[in-house]
């Protein structure tokens, strides 16, 4: 539970703009993960189609001659089984799913940060906090703070890629060039990405602030060890190898830029 003395909290009108720009952060961090997510869908669902398919074959072998089947009819209705759904249903299929997943994680982890009862993460809370993690660990103390930061350092790659091409963009119709054309663009992408990482490294401390006010929640219900330790699994085995992933793509992407 959020104890009574928590620290004052952000005033009525920062608060909505935080949400705001926190909410855009972890999401722009999730949808660069989408291309990976979509792979993973869609071989997971190629997976699950194999193995339907070995099973209709197999049912239709098994009853074929039960019901009177010639081995030709057995033969039709078993392509037409694996017919059911094609490569191109199998990509949309795949993308609704990366779609949900990516909508999914940018709401887990922004959501939560957005109780105004959690208060401001001072240094005396985020100490506690740490500790916890290392002597009292939970999948949520591990998986939402650290999740949460490398999103959101995503999303600051997104941001600063943004500004870059507006930059570049802004001095071609303008005709300008030298100096400029080269350092201006980047400046202002590492402006851009110092400025909401920094929204990041807030938000990410919110998350285990908030993570470790959760699990002395659970202590004083009376949960046991491994429920206790069980909450946010989901944030573990899902979203913090989505945003990992989308943190490293974006990146490497970033050092071949500026190479």
């Amino acid at each position: 539970m959020i104890p009574a003395d928590a620290p004052a909290r952000p005033g009525l009108l920062l608060r909505p703009l935080l949400v705001l720009g926190l909410a855009a952060l972890l999401l722009a961090g999730a949808h660069a993960a989408a291309d990976r997510l979509d792979d993973l869908a869609f071989t997971v669902i190629s997976g699950m189609d194999a193995v339907l398919d070995a099973l209709s074959g197999a049912l239709i072998e098994a009853l074929g001659p039960v019901i009177g089947l010639a081995e030709v009819d057995q033969l039709r209705w078993a392509q037409a089984a694996e017919g059911l759904i094609d490569l191109d249903q199998k990509i949309v299929l795949a993308r609704g799913v990366a779609l949900l997943l990516e909508a999914l994680i940018a709401l887990l982890l922004a959501l939560p940060l957005l109780n105004p009862a959690i208060g401001l993460a001072t240094v005396d809370r985020v100490r506690v906090a740490l500790s916890a993690m290392i002597h009292d660990p939970t999948a949520l103390l591990l998986a939402a703070p650290t999740a949460t930061l490398l999103a959101a350092l995503a999303g600051s790659f997104v941001v600063a890629h943004e500004l870059e091409a507006a930059a570049r963009a802004f001095i071609a119709e303008r005709g300008l060039g030298g100096a400029l054309q080269l350092r201006l663009p980047v400046a202002l992408g590492m402006v851009g990405f110092l400025a909401s990482s920094r929204l990041g490294a807030r938000a990410s401390l919110r998350a285990l602030v908030r993570a470790r006010a959760l699990s002395e929640r659970d202590r004083e219900r009376g949960k046991s060890v491994a429920r206790r330790r069980a909450r946010g699994l989901f944030l573990l085995v899902a979203a913090l190898p989505a945003a990992a992933m989308a943190f490293f793509d974006l990146f490497f992407a970033a050092l071949e830029r500026l190479s």
